[in-house]
């Protein structure tokens, strides 16, 4: 069962603060970033030890991260709304704790001092 409040989508929405919190507390949590690899070394950067996967081709690398399917999983993008879709994916696929990052890296890069590569 999920440890943390979920919405009818059956994942969390937790803001950026609560999210490398999340992260960096609990051991075995997935960091899952779905934008695309250009976004992902662009910009914005990515968090330590994310795992890419477009969110279009999640559903065809899923068995990449079934491993996760009952730990935590951090679903990240850019803003906060390709990580929902991606959750939902996760959801259906039987993923028991999944989180959106909500404001996606965008939010994760007004945190000072947050674990982000370049």
């Amino acid at each position: 069962m999920p440890t943390f409040p979920v919405n009818a989508d059956g994942y969390a929405d937790l803001s950026p603060e609560e999210s490398l919190k999340l992260l960096q507390s609990e051991k075995g949590v997935l960091a899952l970033d779905v934008r695309t690899p250009q976004e992902f070394v662009g910009e914005l950067g990515h968090l330590r030890g994310s795992v890419l996967i477009p969110v279009e081709q999640l559903q065809a690398r899923i068995g990449e991260i079934q491993e996760y399917k009952n730990k935590k999983t951090v679903v990240i993008c850019r803003a906060g709304h390709r990580s929902r879709t991606a959750a939902s994916i996760l959801v259906r696929e039987g993923f028991q704790n999944v989180v959106n990052l909500m404001e996606g890296m965008i939010g994760v890069n007004k945190i000072p001092g947050a674990p982000i590569e370049r």
